[in-house]
């Protein structure tokens, strides 16, 4: 027995031995001279040919034609500069793509086709690089500064495009080439609430129970204040297009008329909770906070036809939408404005700007790649298409400040300005 183990041993030896020495068969280079690889991608257009807007999903896409791309998506690799776009649609001579967050003047485009050794390059036609930028649709517009030192609360535009915005209780303006200047203060240091401009640049906000009305003499930046005081806390405030004045309260909507600080009660219920108005089309579209028989709350999105009857609203506010049952229930509305097709734009703590269907419930965040860090507590549309944010938060002043948000979209009429 004990031979032949030593046999069964000395046999394994051997052929460990002999497929030790055995040389792989690997070949002696990767590299394969005859292989000639396939054809270099080359460039015939791009459009937009110099410039766009990046980050900002499909609402701008680029669209470049030529030939031997690779004919799928996954296969082609598209660079601006050294970051990668999404390529969305993918053909042998056709790419489309979402152009990446790499906002410069001076960028490189080149196209990586899989199989291809070598890159094709957006060139001019004596082989010099055709140079591409990419613009930034969120841009500060130069208010805010933390050399304020204190909170920036409320912001408006006028008519001709100037921002105001309130820092404790100075009113700043910065007109639309970037100048910058006090015109002078509102009555309260504290926090106000919602403020608009009104013609020839008078401001209207809400203290407290105040409803007030304040004129500003841009010579001298002196301002003229009238108030009225009502009898609920005053939450936020809208123009209709009569160019009168509605202010949502805690449990009450008002109406002052053109000019006119003198605001009437026009309806009230004890069960809401309205925080923001926005006026649209004849009908008032509001957040508020109903409270419910069993003591719990439901925020609700409402809808009210400005039907008056003798200074009182027709009828009940509809329900558009449960907030609380969608899937951002647990989120707090801060902000409320609506585009010229009445499309609702909501910001809240956590997500700064999205869209919102109010009928499906279906929200879509604006821009996430690029405002995901902020959060808003004031909104409000320019003359253009351009949305305005304030980001100011006390729980992250690091991230405070304006943005001017480009949405390729206009923002519904305002009736105080102009």
């Amino acid at each position: 027995m004990k031979m032949k183990t030593l046999s069964i041993l000395a046999l394994m030896g051997a052929m460990l031995a002999f497929t030790a020495c055995e040389e792989p068969d690997y070949p002696d280079s990767i590299f394969n001279p005859d292989d000639p690889g396939k054809p270099t991608p080359i460039i015939t257009s791009v459009n937009p040919p110099d410039e766009t807007y990046g980050a900002i999903a499909q609402k701008k896409t680029v669209e470049i034609t030529g030939q031997n791309f690779a004919a799928t998506v996954p296969e082609n690799l598209v660079y601006f500069g050294s970051a990668l776009a999404t390529v969305l649609e993918a053909s042998p001579t056709r790419l489309l793509v979402e152009p990446p967050a790499n906002f410069s003047d001076s960028l490189r485009v080149r196209i990586d086709a899989r199989g291809a050794y070598l890159f094709g390059d957006y060139k001019n036609n004596d082989g010099s690089w055709h140079y591409y930028t990419l613009l930034s649709p969120v841009t500060r517009p130069g208010a805010y500064t933390k050399e304020h030192g204190d909170v920036t609360s409320l912001i408006d535009l006028d008519a001709e495009g100037n921002l105001y915005f309130v820092h404790s209780d100075k009113v700043d303006i910065v007109t639309p080439d970037g100048h910058k200047s006090t015109i002078g203060t509102v009555r309260t240091a504290n926090a106000i609430n919602n403020m608009r401009v009104g013609d020839f640049g008078v401001l209207y906000y809400a203290f407290a129970k105040n409803f007030i009305r304040t004129a500003i003499d841009t010579a001298t930046n002196t301002m003229t204040h009238s108030q009225k005081r009502l009898d609920q806390n005053l939450k936020d405030l809208d123009f209709d297009n009569q160019k009168a004045a509605w202010i949502v309260a805690e449990k009450a909507i008002y109406r002052a008329p053109m000019d006119e600080i003198d605001a009437v009660k026009v309806y009230a219920n004890d069960n809401i909770n309205f925080q923001k108005v926005r006026y649209f089309e004849n009908a008032l579209y509001m957040i508020g906070d109903l409270s419910n028989a069993d003591g719990s709350k439901t925020t609700n999105i409402y809808k009210f036809p400005t039907v008056l009857d003798a200074d009182t609203l027709v009828g009940e506010p509809e329900i558009l939408c449960n907030w609380t049952a969608t899937q951002y229930g647990s989120r707090t509305i801060t902000v409320l404005e609506m585009n010229a097709d009445g499309k609702m734009f909501i910001g809240t703590r956590t997500l700064p700007l999205m869209t919102f269907d109010p009928v499906t419930g279906i929200g879509e965040v604006v821009y996430p790649k690029l405002l995901s860090k902020y959060k808003a507590t004031r909104m409000t549309f320019g003359i253009d298409d351009h949305i305005f944010i304030n980001t100011y938060t006390s729980e992250d002043p690091d991230n405070a400040t304006i943005l001017k948000v480009k949405l390729f979209e206009n923002g519904a009429p305002y009736h105080r300005r102009g």
